[in-house]
């Protein structure tokens, strides 16, 4: 067990990657945000990752990086966080 590391905490980072979802006034009484969910396909090649509305239907671009070589669980989720 002493080979393990631990696990890496991650940062709160607002998903600002996403050329058509905005952040909106939060201040703001207009329209309620819709809720979106964020999904993430780790394959052995590559790491993608989308924006879905309520519906299902995508919110912006699909994006996609390399998966890191190493394949360390940091690496991995530091790609996912730089996606989102």
């Amino acid at each position: 067990m002493g080979n393990r590391k631990q696990a890496v905490p991650l940062k709160h980072k607002q998903l600002s990657g996403w050329a058509s979802v905005r952040n909106q006034d939060r201040n703001s009484s207009a329209k309620p945000r819709s809720l979106l969910t964020l999904v993430v396909d780790v394959g052995a090649s590559g790491i993608k990752a989308v924006l879905l509305n309520e519906l299902g239907d995508f919110v912006g671009r699909r994006v996609r990086r390399d998966t890191p070589s190493s394949g360390m669980p940091g690496e991995v989720i530091d790609t996912i966080v730089a996606l989102a």
